[in-house]
């Protein structure tokens, strides 16, 4: 069948796709639409089976099932309504007006009921008995097999008639050794007045001497306004047929001018969905189907590009951060540090009278002496404490403009994104008809919400060696000997005592407020270094994460060329 085959193509390429393999919603929405539209297309025949007993109606059913579905004492022998459908495991399941329910195996469940064949209060209630079978001819036919008149309660009859609301056919099995002698003609006129198609069955007609028509005939003549078409047939030498696969049994037995009769003529009571229309609905998912891809593949190279511009934002922002906070080191150091020692220096030195005595000099000088030997350690302290905190919280807030700035490319990305496929007409309608798919288009990129990149560093920092650690081998005395030798040589020289006294505190402490921002800026710079990259490793990893659910960098190359080569095809 063409529409069938267009479905299945369908089908086939949804289920070869890159989306489908990694279970994206839309995609196996889009499956799951095309499989309901087969459905429709292969909606089994839903017939119903009802006559007297001894009618051969079980072997009946069991040439539309190919095998045998139950003992012929089940099917005709039990006041029980049966439903029969095909499944690849097979069950079955006695539900009860009650509400409960017996499942079993389908040999337990027909023994159950041969254990109660001739309980009536048992079969009043019971609603029905659900039959799965694995069965070749039951993949295009659920049947209803009805008890046989002679059992059938006033209960059952009731929800007979109920499930005959539900069938495209009724076929009504006469035994055509004793046709006539039931009086069913009450039963007929009932199903006849629902509108279904009634279809007589004269069986067991190789019992019967003479020409089969004479017996259609006179059904015809006595009951004939009340069915579409009288078969007789034998469905013993059939059902024989079948499953000995001898093909003349079959055709002399009657029961293949039934069943291609059921194939051709009844219409099917699924939705009625004429051929253009289900093709339209194939096209429409079809579209969507390249839709996402396209999506999917614009989404993969916006994500890519951010990524990439991720990293170049965060060495952008470890440049001018680094020059912060070397502008912060050097503020501090000269501008703040040992300002008050320099200040006390010099006030003592300004106090110092013109008869002042060798102590009071040598008193000044070997408190200069003793600063640059050891400089202010808990200044310096303290300033680093300070530092560290000032690092996190600077660094943190850069962070926060690159998150910002990223989303923001994100969202203007997203709204051109969604407005470029609106506009195009042949994939407009697409967008439209799927709520998912136009809500996917404004969320598929923002899918990881903020980059949060600042939350990165904030491990690294709390892990990494404190600033004071790694100044921890600062030695000013070191660094300074050579400076404060020359200076109180100067000192002792020279004979303007005062000014003499007040330059070298100056230089003194000038060279110590060098020497310690260097040493800090030295310090720092590794320590900056090595937050920008774990910053930069931690938030790649955070962004691949969070918006490509999990997948490796590998993968996403990967499932990009995929997509490409699907929109190829």
């Amino acid at each position: 069948m063409e529409l069938l085959a267009s479905i299945e193509s369908a089908i086939n390429k949804t289920t070869t796709s890159p989306l489908y393999t990694i279970q994206n919603p839309l995609a196996l929405e889009i499956k799951s639409s095309l499989d309901i539209l087969a459905d429709k297309v292969n909606t089994p025949l839903r017939l119903a089976i009802i006559g007297e007993v001894k009618s051969g109606k079980s072997t009946l059913l069991n040439c539309f099932a190919g095998g045998e579905i139950s003992p012929t004492n089940v099917s005709e022998a039990t006041a029980s309504i049966m439903k029969i459908s095909y499944s690849s495991s097979e069950s079955a399941v006695i539900n009860f007006v009650d509400g409960t329910c017996k499942p079993g195996s389908v040999s337990e469940i027909f023994d159950e009921l041969i254990k109660y064949q001739n309980n009536q209060e048992y079969f009043k209630n019971c609603k029905d008995v659900v039959v799965k079978r694995n069965m070749p001819g039951l993949k295009s036919l659920n049947i209803i097999d009805t008890p046989g008149l002679g059992t059938i309660t006033q209960q059952n009859e009731e929800r007979t008639i109920e499930y005959f609301q539900d069938v495209d056919v009724v076929l009504w099995v006469f035994n055509g050794n004793y046709l006539g002698q039931t009086d069913v003609n009450n039963y007929v006129r009932t199903v006849s007045n629902m509108g279904k198609p009634i279809i007589a069955i004269i069986n067991r007609i190789d019992e019967v001497d003479g020409d089969p028509q004479d017996l259609v005939d006179y059904l015809d003549d006595t009951m004939g306004v009340y069915f579409k078409r009288a078969f007789p047939i034998s469905a013993k030498k059939a059902y024989h047929g079948i499953v000995n696969n001898i093909s003349a049994e079959i055709d002399s037995s009657g029961f293949k001018n039934l069943y291609d009769y059921l194939q051709n003529n009844i219409e099917k009571q699924s939705e009625v969905v004429q051929t253009e229309s289900i093709l339209n609905s194939v096209q429409v998912l079809e579209k969507q189907l390249n839709l996402i891809h396209r999506q999917v593949l614009d989404n993969i190279n916006l994500k890519l590009e951010l990524f990439e511009q991720l990293g170049a934002k965060i060495d952008y922002a470890s440049s001018s951060f680094k020059s912060d906070i070397n502008s912060y080191i050097s503020n501090w150091a000269y501008n703040e540090f040992l300002v008050n020692a320099e200040s006390s220096l010099k006030n003592k030195v300004n106090s110092m009278g013109m008869t002042s005595t060798n102590s009071t000099e040598k008193a000044v000088k070997d408190e200069l002496d003793k600063i640059i030997s050891n400089g202010d350690n808990r200044e310096i302290k303290e300033f680093i404490d300070r530092l560290n905190i000032y690092i996190n919280e600077s660094w943190q807030s850069a962070l926060e403009r690159i998150d910002e700035e990223l989303k923001e490319s994100m969202s203007l990305s997203i709204e051109d994104n969604f407005k470029t496929y609106t506009e195009i007409p042949s994939l407009y309608s697409a967008v439209s008809e799927s709520s998912g798919l136009q809500d996917s288009m404004m969320t598929a990129v923002a899918a990881g919400g903020a980059l949060s990149v600042y939350a990165a560093v904030l491990g690294p920092a709390a892990a990494h060696v404190s600033l004071a650690g790694a100044l921890g081998a600062f030695m000013p005395p070191l660094m300074l000997a050579g400076a404060a030798v020359g200076a109180l040589k100067i000192f002792t020289e020279n004979k303007k005592k005062k000014d003499s006294l007040n330059s070298l505190i100056s230089s003194s402490i000038l060279a110590m407020r060098e020497a310690v921002c260097n040493k800090i800026k030295d310090n720092v710079s590794p320590f900056i270094s090595d937050i920008r990259e774990k910053t930069l490793n931690e938030a790649k990893d955070k962004f691949i994460g969070n918006n490509f659910d999990g997948m490796t960098t590998d993968e996403i190359y990967k499932l990009k060329a995929n997509v490409e080569l699907f929109l190829t095809q």
